[in-house]
């Protein structure tokens, strides 16, 4: 009974303070923001990076887990890198790092984008936490305006898969099986929602095994 009470207490002060903290952090730039899950005493997850954070806080909010979200979309992890060390420096001891298309269309060298990452996860891993990535996916370059990239969608994706083998705090998810103009949504450059629930439904699993 007084463990159950303990809960509660201590649940109902983080929310206090979690939301005092929300609205009274008015110096940011980017997207930041609390999606809450179907339980409120759920797990807090931190998911970061451009757009497609914020479609996957979005798609699968009011779910299993809670979501701190701090994403700025269009921009590459060059321009939101302090961003996303801010994110890895929050309290809960889970990450997403979501990302797509921004690095590719701006020219962001493979090797200089993997080394950002790599900072976050060892950020991370010096504080205990767990990190997710996923596949860099393909998408209608067609779209942008400007010179094609020297580099390919897969750069940046093998440097994901390496990491998520390098470190045994880092998880990489598969989602190569949904790399298909079919899940594009009719931007051509972002995915839907049968993507990002079954990407979800991946994460959940994920989280059980490490």
């Amino acid at each position: 009974m007084i463990k159950k009470i303990f809960i509660k207490v201590n649940s109902a002060l983080f929310f206090i303070l979690l939301f005092t903290f929300l609205f009274t952090k008015t110096n940011y730039s980017y997207f930041f923001s609390f999606y809450p899950a179907e339980n409120a005493e759920s797990k807090v997850i931190v998911i970061t990076g451009d757009s497609y954070a914020g479609y996957l806080a979005g798609f699968e909010c009011y779910k299993d887990y809670n979501f701190l979200i701090y994403a700025d979309a269009g921009k590459s992890t060059k321009e939101n890198f302090d961003m996303m060390k801010e994110a890895v420096n929050a309290y809960p001891d889970t990450v997403i790092i979501s990302l797509g298309v921004n690095d590719h269309n701006k020219h962001e060298k493979p090797e200089d984008f993997s080394n950002r990452i790599e900072e976050l996860i060892l950020m991370c891993k010096e504080n205990q936490k767990r990190v997710i990535l996923h596949t860099y996916m393909i998408y209608d370059d067609d779209e942008f305006d400007g010179a094609k990239s020297i580099y390919t969608v897969v750069d940046y994706d093998n440097e994901l898969k390496r990491l998520g083998k390098k470190y045994s705090n880092t998880f990489y998810i598969d989602m190569s099986d949904y790399n298909n103009e079919i899940f594009w949504q009719e931007d051509r450059i972002h995915y839907n929602k049968i993507f990002y629930d079954e990407l979800y439904s991946r994460i959940s699993t994920a989280l059980m095994l490490f």
